[in-house]
Order: C-alpha cells, then structure tokens, then sequence
C-alpha cells in the first residue's frame, strides 16, 4: 500500500507539471494568438486546457477495464467541481488581501448553465443507467452554452459582454451590475470552475492573459531546467520534492517546450521533433497486449524525418513559445499524451486501492 501512495504522488506530479508548465501556458498562448475573446476563451480553450486531467481520468476510468467503471467517473467529475466551487473558492476568498470585479452577468449565465448540466445528469442517473440519449443531450447543452457566450455578447452586449462590463464597471449608473469580491486574479484561476474564469475582470487585464501563458523568466530550456535545481531558492517542500520534480521536468521537457522561457534553441526543438511521435505512438496507438514493433519502427522514421527537418528549418537561435504557434502545438498535443498516460495509471491504482480497502469507487472518485 506504502508503494501504491508513493507512484500515486509522482503520477499527481507528473500530471499536474504536464498541465501546468507546458499545457495550460500554451492553451493560453493559442488563445491568445487567435484574438479568442475572454467568454469564449474560457469555454472553450482555456476550459478545455483546466479540464484536461479530469476529461483523461474520466475517459480512463471507463475504459481501463473490461467493466465500465462509471461510479468513479461521475465521482471524480462532480467531486471535483464541488471541491472547486465551495472549498476551494471559500478558502481562496477568506484568504485573499485583494478584490477584484466580477461580471455578474456572464457569471449568472455560467452559473445557470452548470445547474441545467447538473440538473441533467441528475436526472440521468436517477435510474442508475445512463441511456445514449442522455448523454447527447448534455452535449447538447455544452454545446448550447457556447452558442450563448459566441453570440450573447452581440445580442445583449450590456448583459453578456464581460468586456463591456469592464469599461463600464466603474462609470456611474451602468446597468451592468457588478460584485467585489476579495480574490486575486492569480488565485481565481485556481479557485473558480473553468467557465467561471472568463466572467473574473481586473483592473489589470490587459497582462491577464500573459500570466496565465506562465512568466517569461529563463532565456533558454537549460537555464529553465537549471532554475528547477536551485536548491537555494527552493522552500522546505521544495526542497523535499525536488527529487521527484527534476527527473519528471526533466522527462517531459524532451518531449514538450517549457512555455516560461524565452527562446527554445534549436537542439531541444530537433530533440523534440526527433522523440515526439515515438512518445505518442506507445501512449496512444501502441498494442496494450505486447510489443507493436512495425508501429514503433514507423514512429521511429517519422520522428527521424521530422528532427531532419526541424534542424533544417528552425534558425540558429531557437524559437520563441510565446510568438510560435508549432511549438505550442507540440506543448497541446504531448500534455495530452502525459495527462492521459498519467491519468490510466492513477485510475488503475485507484481501483487496486479500492479492491484491496473494500472503499466504494464512487468514494474514491469524490476525494
């Protein structure tokens, strides 16, 4: 049990420096670069950037096995978005020295929204068997939602339009109602559910954007992962969880740009280019039953082609994450590869813990 906690920890870590140093950033920086509008970054993007662990967790805990294992889906699903809204948002809140402005509009919407999808799932569990149509219609309602955040902010700009409740926020006798709240722009991307983010205005957002794409700091790849190494720098729990932190930056780093730096030089980007698809061919298209060696060897070549042409193609000097669309697309596609390798290891885990404690999955799911 002792050895089942220990991979837990560096699976959690594996899965959450996927996401938060090369994922999330590079989710933020696509956005960014398509001129995607606050709402509809959120929804879309940017949601899908937070949820992605969620989404291969859920996705491996159905999978995994030969019995689908919905109990600790669902659990980790609404689990999660509980802990999120009440605890997390309550403590964030209690704690927080600052205040920022929340659209109220676009946060009513968001929040009826998640109350139709819970009412909806709800309703589809009632009878402990979720029916195909079932499942579309909540789609269905995702997909309704952001109709209304594309197109609620032309219909109704002063209800839906969190932009233009920014610019007007402040000017007496708008009709756009607003709510201080006493939460950090920084804390609010941990504490609020992800279609909540988008309705958060500060007065500062015009860089909002730009943290969240992670702090331009090291001027190249090795100095980044040097900077992961300072002991000096490091607090307490730093320090104890270097060990594991370093070799997995270290691990992920050949297969994926680190988004907070300046420049990635050539040699890491033809690394990448080299390893990539070897990567993804055993995390997704590998034979689980045994060795898939012609598929392999086919990875191998591309990845071969690819490094040829990168080191051909790329200049001298390396390529810069927050102007480089290919690299950010290195950074999306492989943290999917690391959140889902990570994610059908936790699963399987969990269900050996479960087994062996006689603990309930849904249980297990919701903390």
């Amino acid at each position: 049990m002792v050895m089942f906690v220990l991979w837990l920890i560096v699976l959690f870590a594996m899965i959450g420096h996927a996401a938060d140093a090369f994922f999330a950033p590079a989710v933020g920086i696509i956005s960014d670069r398509l001129r995607l509008p606050p709402d509809v970054a959120g929804a879309t993007l940017l949601a899908f950037g937070n949820g992605a662990p969620d989404f291969f967790t859920q996705i491996a805990a159905i999978t995994h096995s030969a019995t689908v294992d919905l109990p600790l889906a669902l659990g980790e699903s609404v689990g999660a978005a509980i802990f999120v809204c009440t605890f997390c948002m309550g403590l964030v809140i209690l704690v927080s020295p600052k205040q920022i402005v929340v659209a109220s509009g676009p946060f009513t919407r968001d929040a009826l929204a998640y109350l139709v999808a819970l009412t909806l799932t709800s309703e589809a569990i009632v009878d402990s068997n979720f029916e195909p149509h079932e499942s579309l219609f909540l789609v269905l309602w995702y997909l309704c939602y952001l109709t209304s955040v594309f197109y609620g902010g032309r219909l109704f700009p002063t209800f839906f339009d969190s932009r233009h409740a920014e610019a007007t926020g402040d000017q007496p006798g708008n009709s756009q109602k607003m709510k201080v709240l006493p939460l950090t722009k920084k804390d609010s991307n941990i504490a609020l559910a992800d279609d909540e983010k988008a309705t958060l205005t500060t007065h500062d957002d015009s860089a909002a954007l730009d943290d969240d794409a992670g702090e331009v700091e090291a001027p190249n790849s090795r100095v980044w992962l040097a900077k992961q190494a300072d002991f000096g720098s490091m607090g307490l729990l730093g320090k104890l969880g270097a060990p594991v932190n370093l070799p997995i930056l270290s691990m992920q780093a050949v297969t994926m740009p680190p988004m907070g730096v300046k420049v990635v030089d050539r040699a890491h980007v033809v690394l990448m280019c080299a390893v990539g698809p070897s990567f993804f061919h055993l995390v997704f298209l590998a034979d689980k039953q045994g060795a898939d060696w012609a598929g392999l060897a086919f990875a191998a070549a591309v990845g071969a082609a690819s490094g040829a042409a990168a080191y051909w193609r790329v200049p001298v000097e390396g390529l810069q994450p927050r102007t480089s669309l290919f690299l950010c697309s290195i950074a999306f596609v492989q943290g999917v590869a690391w959140m889902n390798l990570c994610a059908d290891e936790i699963v399987a885990i969990f269900q050996t813990i479960g087994r062996i404690g006689g603990l309930p999955e849904a249980f297990l799911g919701a903390t």
